[in-house]
């Protein structure tokens, strides 16, 4: 690197001199130092290599943005035959049948590199070679059964006759030239390759967009000639969607759930499905033997969208495009015609099948806020006939909203004398915390950092992690992000129906305090002589949950104190002894202690590891017990927590609903008669604050019964009215 380039330039004018001022860096390029700045920290502090923090990291944001739901890290860089084979990690959708493949091209400068179509080219070969010699049984005497690269063989054994599609994805800090050409494509084993290129910039741009993943964008016309054949259904203009209804072939459906797989299902949906139900039988025998019956058998799909594009032709209209085109009810349909296809080969034909398509077009002029809001509401609608808890709604469970709070509220106190307090940032929406800072000076971003620290960014998978883990749920944490948050959702939402003052924070300090530790436990890890790389997250979260089954089992008086971390910000000495202990013990039962196990990835899902593990012998040292506290006390504090929660609700509450205008309590009124959905004084409460004045308002306790009946009104299918 030239080293010129950190001192300014002069120029000499006779007896005076001017100095050019350096350039202000762009967001993006602030975002891509911080990224590149980040990885060699992290790199520094785990041991494990500077691309393994590399693509850690660029998965988490993949997964993140919705590109990807899982993956795993695995590293594999041999010469096999003639061949260069190589592989960063995977993921093996068991719902879509498709085997997504990692790999890097990393070198860590700050200098900004650009891609070549060679570099490219080369990258996608060795994967394409990687999963043929593994396909091919040649790399089954190459590696340790010890190593996560043995589970990805295990996998492609046990799954290649049911792989449908394979998807490679090069992950780069080089820049992406716009005329790069395209790499070409291997088939393996006579399936289809898709190749995926994402930079640095590309990750940004997806980050700091209103909708922090990359929308779907349909073109009915690459599927049908022109586009489908609709109908405008609105019964009355509302302004802020139009209805249209469509019908759709059988075989353009499932092409175009192919391409897009369960992204194209909206969160909820996905959810609900991957989680809770198989394949439906029903719609699998209707497609196999009674086709033509399709369309009267079946209720169709509803889907949302926005910038549609509808033409008005001699033959009708037609719909031709649709942006952030998304399923929010029908998922079962729509992944039963794909997987018939592909199932029974040429025994379905397809394009027999014809399903009826409810379109809600959202305007464009709808807030982007406003917009998740109604797409939520039309989602909870639509669903409501099957069987979907408010849980499989978590994402926008008023949790989530609280929990912000209490982070824009509760400040943390300062790791060094002198220093300033500091807040931790919830991420309620993917890429909150990178939009927050967009149209900051240079200053104010400063300062911003200075209180938000990017270490201590919360995100949601976060928090049901490390939850879900001092639970007593390590196996299920280790199924991954989406199945661990479906459980951790089940549990929120039946323990903020029984009583959401609990929610406090107490709870937010104590779930700060399990994320220091997490973060303690991941970095001595990787610092041991024993451990030989890969399941360090499984080897975290069972060492934290034997730490919490120890304790119990222990000490029966007295339980786990989470403020003595929360005032350090940081795991005590010899707490720190005391986990990477358990951490070795744990290792030792989950790549070795079973001799039947052959996949230790799927060995850590089985709740029978988890009885395992609990069986270990370790008795807890006297040093424990000054990071415990009595159980009395321990409740005594969390009943006063509880008080003060109820108390900010309830005034958050009458701040919130004296801001809706009169036509807001009219529609909630009327809705409520007509469902007969009132409790006792909850219509004199709505009169109460239509008619409130500075000197007579509802007060706290009628506030939260008011909003315990919009809740309500929404569950039977109340849509807000524009008011606030």
């Amino acid at each position: 690197m030239d080293e010129m380039k950190s001192v300014d330039n002069m120029q000499d004018y006779g007896s005076s001199s001017v100095i050019a001022e350096e350039q202000p860096m762009t967001a993006a390029e602030c975002f891509r130092h911080e990224f590149l700045q980040e990885v060699k920290v992290t790199s520094q502090e785990s041991g494990e290599g500077s691309t393994r923090a590399f693509v850690d990291k660029m998965v988490d944001y993949l997964r993140e943005a919705e590109v990807i739901f899982e993956a795993e890290a695995c590293f594999f860089s041999e010469r096999v035959g003639r061949s260069n084979c190589r592989v960063d990690g995977y993921y093996y959708d068991e719902a879509d049948k498709v085997m997504t493949l990692f790999i890097a091209d990393y070198e860590g400068l700050d200098d900004e590199r650009r891609l070549t179509s060679t570099t490219a080219q080369k990258r996608f070969d060795m994967l394409a070679s990687f999963a043929k010699a593994a396909l091919g049984g040649k790399l089954d005497n190459r590696v340790e059964k010890s190593q996560p690269i043995a589970d990805l063989i295990d996998v492609f054994h046990c799954h290649k006759h049911d792989i449908r599609k394979y998807v490679f994805i090069l992950l780069t800090d080089a820049k992406i030239s716009l005329n790069q050409t395209t790499p070409k494509s291997d088939e393996i084993g006579s399936l289809p390759t898709e190749l995926e290129i994402w930079d640095i910039e590309r990750i940004y741009k997806v980050c700091a967009s209103d909708k922090g993943r990359e929308p779907i964008a349909v073109d009915f016309c690459q599927y049908t000639q022109d586009g489908l054949d609709c109908i405008c259904a609105n019964v009355a203009s509302i302004g802020k969607y139009t209805s249209y209804l469509a019908v759709i072939r059988g075989d353009v459906l499932c092409a175009i759930y192919d391409q897009y797989g369960a992204r194209l299902l909206e969160s909820n949906v996905r959810s609900f499905l991957t989680t809770k139900v198989a394949v439906n039988k029903n719609i699998r025998n209707t497609i196999l033997n009674a086709p033509e019956m399709f369309f009267a058998y079946n209720n169709g799909i509803s889907v949302t969208a926005r910038g549609v594009e509808v033409d008005a032709t001699p033959d009708g209209l037609k719909l031709r495009f649709a942006r952030d085109f998304q399923i929010i009810n029908g998922g079962q349909t729509t992944a039963s015609l794909s997987h018939a296809r592909h199932r029974e080969g040429n025994r379905v034909d397809l394009s027999k099948i014809f399903v009826q398509m409810k379109l809600t077009a959202i305007d464009d002029t709808v807030s982007n806020e406003e917009y998740d809001k109604l797409v939520m509401d039309i989602s909870r609608s639509s669903n409501s006939q099957n069987k979907v808890s408010d849980a499989d709604f978590f994402a926008s469970h008023p949790f989530h909203r609280n929990f912000e709070q209490l982070s824009l509220q509760v400040y943390a106190p300062a790791k060094l004398v002198g220093a300033c307090d500091t807040q931790w940032f919830y991420e309620r929406a993917r890429g909150q915390y990178i939009q927050a800072q967009a149209r900051m000076s240079p200053a104010k971003k400063r300062e911003f950092e200075r209180i938000h620290p990017k270490k201590q960014v919360i995100k949601k998978t976060d928090v049901s992690k490390v939850h879900n883990t001092w639970r007593g749920n390590p196996h299920i944490v280790s199924k991954g992000a989406q199945t661990n948050f479906a459980k951790f959702a089940t549990y929120i939402d039946e323990e903020w129906k029984r009583d959401e003052t609990q929610f406090n924070k107490l709870y937010f300090q104590k779930t700060v305090a399990l994320i220091i530790m997490f973060q303690c436990v991941e970095r001595e890890v990787s610092m041991q002589s024993w451990y030989r790389g890969g399941y360090r997250a499984n080897i975290v979260c069972y060492t934290i949950a034997l730490l919490h089954h120890l304790i119990v089992a222990q000490y029966k008086k007295l339980e786990f104190d989470f403020n003595v971390i929360w005032k350090m910000q940081s795991v005590p000495e010899a707490l720190r002894c005391i986990l990477v202990d358990l951490s070795r013990c744990v290792f030792d039962v989950l790549t070795g202690g079973n001799d039947h196990v052959q996949n230790v990835t799927q060995w850590c899902k089985q709740e029978a590891c988890w009885s395992q593990v609990n069986k270990i012998s370790y008795s807890l040292p006297e040093s424990i017990k000054q990071f415990l506290v009595d159980k009395d006390e321990a409740q005594s504090a969390k009943k006063s927590a509880r008080r003060e929660q109820k108390i900010e609700l309830g005034i958050n509450a009458q701040m919130s609903l004296m801001n809706y205008k009169s036509n807001y309590w009219q529609s909630l009124r009327e809705f409520a008669k007509r469902e007969r959905i009132f409790m006792p004084n909850d219509e004199k409460y709505i009169s109460l604050i239509e008619n409130a004045s500075i000197t007579r308002q509802p007060n706290e306790v009628q506030c939260m019964q008011l909003l315990k009946l919009i809740e309500r009104a929404k569950e039977n299918g109340w849509v807000e009215p524009a008011s606030v």
